[in-house]
């Protein structure tokens, strides 16, 4: 794909859009759409959208079977497969461990907010218990006063 591609116009809604005027990832969907592949959303190449942009040519964008298809999208025939095709996503994964230490996040995550509830409960309790104070101080105070 070169990268010095340059926008030419703007698409209308409606517009079947050509090819080689495509951007990459809608290029992605329209050959999933074209030859039913099921590793993208897909797209027929119709605009659905105002204002997005048509780029200069791409040379790349210009295939026409299907084998052609698996090529550019990285995806390799394999005939232990029930359809004959292997998903590009299985090839690139590894089995790592997982490097993280921790387990689970949303243990982590829970006991946070347990902590923070925790903080906000003693600082409620003894905001009122210092009101609580203040008001029987103030009570006292205008009572001796009266006495006196």
């Amino acid at each position: 794909m070169s990268k010095k591609r340059t926008i030419i116009n703007y698409r209308k809604i409606g517009d079947q859009v050509n090819p080689e005027n495509m951007t990459h990832k809608e290029y992605i969907n329209y050959l999933c759409h074209k030859f039913g592949f099921r590793i993208s959303a897909g797209w027929d190449g119709v605009e659905k959208r105002h204002y997005r942009a048509n780029w200069s040519e791409e040379p790349e964008h210009n295939i026409k079977d299907r084998d052609e298809a698996l090529v550019f999208l990285g995806i390799s025939k394999n005939p232990y497969s029930e359809n004959g095709l292997e998903n590009r996503r299985i090839e690139r994964r590894v089995q790592n461990k997982k490097i993280r230490k921790e387990d689970n996040k949303r243990k982590y995550v829970r006991r946070k907010d347990e902590i923070r509830a925790r903080k906000q409960d003693a600082i409620l309790y003894y905001s009122a218990l210092g009101l609580g104070f203040a008001i029987v101080m103030i009570t006292y105070g205008i009572i001796i006063g009266r006495l006196m």
